[in-house]
């Protein structure tokens, strides 16, 4: 799942180590600008236009259920996911 909540903003160590992959990603793929945010959105549109279900596309970038899925649903939907990240592939 993609889930870029608060990237950079902790001091905790695990944090500061995925800062500095994150800088390391943005140097050497030459660009600037851009946030994981962009990444996820980017990817979910990507999702919708593959005709990809507004749930599924949902579950994989991590959005929180409503409460009554979250207490009633307990479907992983792991088919639905593979099936989807499969059309998204890259060749």
């Amino acid at each position: 799942m993609i889930n870029p909540a608060n990237a950079g903003r902790s001091s905790c160590p695990r944090r500061r180590s995925y800062t500095t992959r994150w800088d390391t990603i943005k140097e050497r793929s030459g660009t600037s600008g851009w946030t994981l945010h962009d990444l996820r959105r980017t990817f979910r549109s990507n999702m919708t236009r593959l005709r990809v279900s507004r749930d599924t596309c949902e579950v994989l970038i991590n959005h929180a259920p409503k409460v009554l899925d979250e207490i009633y649903d307990r479907y992983d939907r792991l088919d639905e996911k593979r099936e989807a990240l499969e059309l998204h592939r890259m060749p």
